[in-house]
């Protein structure tokens, strides 16, 4: 594992964890969009440092619509097929995909499982919808689509963008913790919305 910390205007430090190559694109995606546009308020949203939540700074809410950008019900998300993860955080975790987001919350989940005295893999088995298996998967098993998370020994299978939101989502309101993904719809024609971008943020009342 390998940390990005990304330095933002207002003087706070935005952290991602994940594997070296991940970051590098991460990295570039940052300065692509920032050599490219001025800041808009969604874009401060989506840069938020993972010491707090993902709006701290003056817990602005995002607005609903902008040109190409929509906020949807968590609830009840639009198709996301053929949609690509520009930033999330799972309470302070990054991640820059929807199975790293279902990753995160897990590992997250498992820590604190494990915080309060339960056998956190049991405990872990009754709050999540996602398949997951102790330690690393057989090579049938991986070519199932399971992923090994070192972090918890355990492996989960990966899943297409809709139920990786879902997954996440009951995991986080099960922790009471925030979540928020900001993502856009690839090109194609067999997108439901092309070029365009959205938001799925949840947080507790």
């Amino acid at each position: 594992m390998a940390r990005l910390s990304i330095p933002l205007m207002d003087g706070k430090v935005m952290v991602y964890e994940g594997e070296p190559d991940e970051l590098v694109k991460i990295g570039e995606q940052i300065l692509a969009r920032s050599a490219t546009q001025t800041a808009r308020p969604t874009d401060v949203a989506e840069l938020q440092p993972s010491t707090g939540s993902p709006m701290s700074a003056g817990r602005q809410k995002p607005a609903q619509t902008t040109t190409d950008w929509q906020q949807f019900s968590p609830d009840a998300p639009p198709d996301l097929r053929h949609t690509r993860v520009l930033t999330a955080l799972f309470d302070s975790r990054a991640a820059s995909g929807w199975n790293k987001l279902v990753h995160e919350a897990h590992v997250d989940t498992f820590r604190r499982l494990r915080s309060l005295g339960h056998p956190p893999l049991e405990a872990l088995r009754t709050v999540t919808n996602s398949n997951i298996i102790k330690g690393r998967p057989t090579s049938e098993e991986a070519k199932k689509g399971y992923h090994y998370i070192p972090e918890i020994d355990v492996s989960i299978q990966n899943v297409d963008a809709a139920h990786a939101w879902s997954n996440t989502l009951r995991l986080a309101k099960h922790l009471r913790v925030e979540v928020i993904v900001d993502f856009e719809w690839m090109e194609k024609s067999e997108a439901t919305y092309p070029g365009k971008k959205g938001r799925l943020w949840w947080k507790p009342a």
